[in-house]
């Protein structure tokens, strides 16, 4: 009955938590560029326009038609994409909480270690990267959830991982290169014991039955992305593969920062082995092979940091030391290798941006690994009682940082919208926004820029709704983003192809003279250009510069009839 009270005294504690952090999420100004991505791409998906042909995406189409499906639900409004994210957070959680219990032997410690895991992910939960982020970890926990049982998962465990890793590939290609690369390795590292006890014949023939199991849903998905395009297959390979490979490491990506976290998140795979090792009573000099290759690595690619591939140096260093010190002293169960391999190309991710932001994509992954540790022979002879007291510290500490913790003024602006937003009449945000009464009610926090809101208004006043509305920036030769929010707004058709506009991209010259030709061919006679100084510390101090011809030919072509603070409304002569 004790028991029973604490379980449901610990998932009130983590409702109430999700729900502040949920409040808090709604009630936040949604960033302007990357939030608004998926929303604007989903709208012109539900226009009947086609991905990679009728527009430019470096994105996989998952997350444009989650999108368009959930505004089919909610209404053209950003809360579509909260709904979107929610709904994933709280499904992953709850296999999260699944997985802990079956790994932990009880809710005792999987209910703390699930609410430390929640809370990682709360700044997480905003960005467009969550969706294959959940897709990813879901499809690695089903496995796991199975290899806690006695014996190894059976091949339909699989199937349903790669199903999983397919859905996570069609949204976040490089999420679900980690998920299979974590699902390999585990694989791999089942051979040797399995071998023993079976032959290695069996052991090796029913770990390729189990790969195919899960590699088949893998190329289906993939094979229902692509076969439609048929001969324009070309077209959504070059934009979310070969585009990437070539824009990051000239454009995004500059250096590493040199700093402690940059530090611990490199150190951090080889230093797990050191970690386990200590808790499994081995000897210190066991433990400290591990602790002192990870030093080594970590110093090798901070030495390493102004080099563009360094971020996939970091990747393949990762995997092949963490593969080598497991076939070194096995000190690893398969899930927990696969979960580390995980967290490595998670590692990768973070940095092929290199700033603060995408950091925190660490916390989570990191957090996915905490319970393993109270598997080690050291932890099971610690009372259970104060293992949970030890997770429960690690929430309290954890939510200290402005990042992990629900601020009351954004949770009372999300309730303030949820209560007075009108969200049952299903408004478009463009139309309701339209409307400058909005601007005061609970609407005008979602949308705080009155500038930005007078300058849509004007042009929507003076334009039809099928008219082509161009939103760009000042300087297109030197952009690092630009203000997505504007097209979401303006509920108008895309002039050009392009929607957000990427260093190496909409700088070069070959696609400024496709934007022009678009410009040109629907004799666009609007546009809306914003100043933007975007881009970190490292992105400004390059200086780098792109083709000036799409600034000269918007200011050969337009005039500016209007101004609203850093944006100009410009029309044709």
């Amino acid at each position: 009955m004790k028991r029973n009270l604490a379980a449901v005294g610990w998932l009130l504690v983590i409702g109430l938590y999700m729900g502040l952090t949920a409040l808090a999420y709604v009630g936040r100004a949604p960033n302007e560029f990357d939030e608004y991505i998926p929303l604007v791409l989903g709208r012109l998906v539900r226009q009947g326009l086609t991905p990679y042909t009728d527009f430019f995406s470096h994105y996989p189409p998952g997350s444009m038609y989650l999108h368009a499906a959930s505004m089919a639900i909610v209404g053209e409004t950003v809360l579509a994409q909260h709904f979107l994210h929610l709904v994933f957070g709280v499904v992953t959680a709850a296999m999260f909480w699944r997985w802990a219990r079956r790994l932990l032997g009880g809710d005792d410690l999987a209910l703390p270690a699930t609410l430390l895991f929640v809370a990682g992910c709360a700044p997480v939960l905003a960005t467009t990267s969550w969706i294959g982020f959940c897709l990813a970890l879901t499809a690695m926990l089903v496995c796991w959830l199975a290899w806690g049982q006695e014996g190894t998962p059976a091949t339909g465990w699989f199937a349903l991982c790669g199903v999983l890793a397919g859905m996570t590939l069609v949204t976040r290609i490089n999420f679900a290169v980690y998920a299979a690369a974590a699902v390999g390795l585990a694989v791999a590292a089942e051979l040797p014991e399995a071998g023993r006890r079976l032959g290695w014949r069996t052991a090796i023939g029913q770990g390729a039955k189990r790969l195919g199991a899960f590699a088949v849903p893998v190329v289906v998905c993939l094979g229902a992305w692509l076969l439609p395009y048929g001969r324009q297959m070309r077209e959504p390979v070059e934009q979310t593969v070969l585009f990437l490979m070539g824009m990051i490491p000239a454009h995004r990506f500059i250096e590493l920062p040199v700093n402690p976290w940059i530090f611990y998140a490199l150190a951090a795979p080889a230093g797990w082995f050191a970690i386990r090792l200590l808790l499994a009573n081995r000897p210190l000099l066991e433990a400290a092979v591990p602790a002192a290759a990870s030093g080594i690595l970590a110093g090798v690619l901070l030495w390493r940091r102004t080099d563009p591939g360094v971020y996939t140096l970091a990747l393949a260093l990762s995997w092949s030391l963490v593969a080598a010190l497991q076939c070194w002293r096995r000190a690893l169960r398969p899930a927990e290798l696969g979960m580390l391999v995980f967290y490595s190309g998670i590692v990768h991710y973070s940095l092929t941006r290199a700033d603060d932001w995408h950091l925190v994509h660490l916390v989570p992954a990191a957090l996915a690994l905490a319970p393993f540790l109270f598997t080690s022979e050291l932890m099971q002879a610690v009372p259970r009682r104060v293992s949970a007291v030890a997770l429960t510290a690690a929430v309290a500490v954890l939510v200290t940082w402005i990042p992990y913790r629900p601020l009351w003024p954004d949770v009372q602006k999300g309730a303030y919208l949820l209560w007075r937003g009108g969200l049952l009449e299903r408004v478009p945000d463009a139309e309701r926004m339209g409307r400058p009464a909005s601007e005061k009610g609970p609407w005008g926090l979602v949308y705080p820029d009155r500038d930005e809101l007078a300058a849509v208004r004007y042009v929507r006043e003076r334009t039809r709704p099928d008219e082509a509305v161009f939103a760009g920036v000042r300087d297109h030769s030197r952009l690092y983003l630009n203000n997505v929010r504007l097209y979401w707004l303006l509920d108008r058709p895309v002039a050009t192809p392009y929607v957000n506009f990427e260093p190496g991209l909409v700088t070069e010259r070959g696609v400024q003279e496709r934007m022009i030709s678009a410009l040109e061919a629907r004799r666009v006679r609007w546009s809306v250009l914003q100043e933007i100084s975007g881009g970190d510390e490292t992105f400004r101090k390059r200086g780098y510069r792109g083709s000036t011809l799409l600034d000269e030919y918007l200011a050969e072509r337009f005039t500016t009839v209007a101004e609203f603070g850093r944006i100009a409304v410009l029309r044709r002569r």
